[in-house]
């Protein structure tokens, strides 16, 4: 795996840049004050639940109190295998070209076009997605399919270059190199072995076909962009140039009556898990009133935008 140390980062020129540096330098630099701040409500909700535990022991018959603790360590034990095995899960899921295997890439070939906030959006997409892979394993230990196993996606984000990268500790915390299934590439879409270009898809809004379903063996493309959609059209183009030209699909959106027009461009984490979703068995319709937030749907006519969510909105071009 390549190294995951940071450049250094480049001066800024102007008043603004340097204000935008300063900002992510004192986030940086508290975020051990955060962590400690995190523990301590864990430490205090652990001292309540203990304390609440021995007020119940102290009204039981020690009969009642040995059965009671008895279920809560089988619980315990329970969830650790629970979780021990949606990690081996995670961690068994390999970038290739495979038909058995479910395999996402985030394409980071825009990055000379993004300014340094939309970069810093676009690296945090990559932890939703993880946490959604994830949460995906999590409830297919728990709760296994009897028809059809469960769909846990390998994904790789590619073309990571050094301008790329220097956001990653600052964003994704010193932990980021060890998510299992995640995969950090510095070598482009283009140069990738395992991507051959008649198995490989690029979804984009601009694309005129729609994704009918979704695949083993596939590799499916989400660019890797926050960008306001000031970009327009520069995912179907990347995608056309590709190997001499790629297939190019939007996700059907206008299968659900709820979803405004506007809504064509995603989040990519919101696309990621769309196809987490249809992978494993779900309708486009549901899954989509499911995942596209509510601001971009429309409920009786009215649509439910408020001016807050979209200040909060960390949306960019799939």
């Amino acid at each position: 795996m390549p190294s995951d140390q940071a450049s250094p980062p480049e001066i800024p020129t102007t008043k603004s840049a340097l204000k935008r540096q300063r900002k992510v330098e004192r986030y940086v630099a508290q975020r051990l004050e955060r962590r400690e701040a995190r523990k301590r409500r864990r430490q205090a909700e652990a001292d309540r639940r203990r304390q609440a535990w021995q007020q119940r022991q102290a009204r039981l018959t020690p009969e009642e109190w040995a059965l009671q603790k008895a279920d809560a360590d089988a619980r315990r034990r329970r969830e650790r295998a629970w979780t021990e095995q949606a990690r081996d899960l995670l961690a068994q899921c390999e970038l290739s070209g495979a038909s058995d295997g479910y395999c996402c890439l985030v394409d980071f070939g825009f990055s000379a076009q993004l300014t340094d906030k939309e970069l810093r959006k676009s690296v945090l997409q990559l932890r939703e997605i993880y946490v959604a892979n994830k949460t995906a394993a999590a409830q297919a230990v728990r709760q296994p399919a009897i028809d059809r196993p469960a769909a846990v996606f390998a994904v790789g984000a590619c073309g990571l270059d050094a301008h790329v990268r220097r956001h990653f500790d600052p964003v994704l915390g010193a932990g980021w190199s060890r998510w299992p299934s995640m995969h950090f590439l510095d070598t482009p879409l283009e140069s990738l072995d395992f991507c051959v270009p008649d198995r490989v898809v690029y979804l984009t809004a601009d694309a005129p076909e729609p994704l009918e379903s979704v695949r083993p063996g596939i590799v499916y493309v989400i660019g890797g962009m926050v960008d306001r959609n000031r970009l327009k059209g520069a995912a179907l183009q990347r995608a056309h140039c590709l190997w001499g030209g790629v297939c190019a699909r939007r996700l059907p959106l206008e299968r659900s009556p709820h979803v405004a027009s506007r809504a064509a461009v995603l989040a990519t984490c919101h696309v990621f898990q769309l196809l987490l979703r249809v992978a494993n068995g779900a309708a486009w319709a549901p899954a989509i009133d499911e995942v596209v937030p509510q601001r971009k749907q429309t409920r009786n006519g009215a649509s439910t935008d408020t001016r807050s969510q979209l200040l909060s909105d960390a949306e960019g071009d799939a």
